[in-house]
């Protein structure tokens, strides 16, 4: 998915319609701000096949169908690629008060999977300032973010008192592996986080709860 809207390259976010150069709009072609080229979402329910009636301790007592049977399992599993970035850069060395500007790119500033780090997402070094006076030739969004890659985990039981009456145990897991869901990439030429990873969110998070049904 690709525009020309002008999403990338302010110092200041990405804020619509904000270009580099307002006479030059086929300039900002490039990948559209939501352009997502692979979004796996996927979820599951299975109940183990463990209790009466079940495959396996399908005679089992009470006491141990209790314990053991009617446990359930679920999850949700997000693998998403990267957003698109724009090299910025800080201050406007065209000198026409853009409230976009753009460096020059002198090759792809995309690393290799296992040269990329919280420290150097990007190759910094293939961005240079431009000549004064003059409009950088850095495409937008040549870049991409980190994207996410998480798995959450249920587990649940049912424990049956009488006919109407029941409990429900229930464990749950965000992000059960503890994967970074990295949310920030400094990605303005000037600035000291040029090239690193600025921000973090949706660490594992654990909770249980416990549900009476009468």
């Amino acid at each position: 998915m690709s525009d020309n809207a002008g999403f990338y390259g302010s110092p200041i976010g990405n804020v619509p319609n904000m270009m580099q150069d307002y006479g030059n709009r086929r300039a900002e072609w490039g990948p559209a701000s939501m352009d997502i080229r692979h979004n796996w979402i996927s979820s599951y329910n299975y109940e183990l096949p463990i209790g009466r009636g079940k495959r396996w301790l399908g005679g089992a007592p009470r006491v141990i169908d209790t314990l053991l049977g009617g446990w359930m399992t679920s999850g949700v599993l997000t693998f998403r690629t990267g957003l698109p970035l724009t090299a910025g850069e800080t201050p406007d060395t065209s000198n026409a008060g853009s409230l976009a500007p753009r460096p020059d790119a002198v090759r792809n500033g995309n690393l290799a999977r296992d040269q990329r780090g919280p420290d150097n997402w990007f190759d910094t070094t293939a961005f240079v300032r431009q000549a004064a006076n003059t409009f950088g030739n850095a495409g937008t969004g040549t870049l991409r973010d980190p994207g996410i890659s998480t798995v959450d985990f249920s587990l649940q039981k049912m424990i049956h008192l009488f006919e109407s009456k029941r409990f429900e145990f229930r464990a749950e897991a965000f992000n059960i592996f503890n994967t970074p869901v990295f949310t920030g990439v400094g990605r303005t030429l000037g600035n000291p986080t040029f090239g690193k990873i600025t921000a973090a969110q949706a660490e594992r998070e654990l909770q249980m709860g416990l549900k009476f049904y009468f």
